[in-house]
């Protein structure tokens, strides 16, 4: 059976320059929302959603993890004003540290003590 690493070079496996270029913009506007709103457990940052396909979500999703985070989003869903139905009108991030930056934060208060 065809390795993941392999199935992942497939020309249709390929994530898209624009699809790329907006993670990439998101992931920089979390980058300044961490920096300005960061509390010890976190922070939380809301989007609009059309601003995000499954290719999108799954990049920033990535890069959130690669960074050491550890990252939730969710649906915002309000009762449409014309039908009544539910709509989604955002996208919500919680992205908490993972547990091994408090680890080695823990580990360097300690050290410097």
């Amino acid at each position: 059976m065809i390795t993941a690493r392999e199935a992942l070079a497939l020309p249709g496996a390929q994530v898209s320059e624009s699809d790329a270029a907006a993670a990439r913009e998101i992931v920089e506007e979390i980058d300044a929302h961490v920096r300005a709103k960061m509390t010890r457990l976190g922070v939380t940052i809301t989007f609009d959603p059309r601003r995000f396909n499954q290719v999108i979500m799954s990049e920033v999703a990535r890069a959130i993890r690669r960074a050491g985070w550890q990252g939730e989003g969710r649906e915002i869903v309000e009762k449409g004003k014309l039908t009544g139905q539910p709509v989604v009108t955002g996208l919500r991030f919680f992205i908490t540290p993972s547990d091994a930056a408090y680890d080695t934060l823990d580990e360097g208060a300690k050290e410097s003590t």
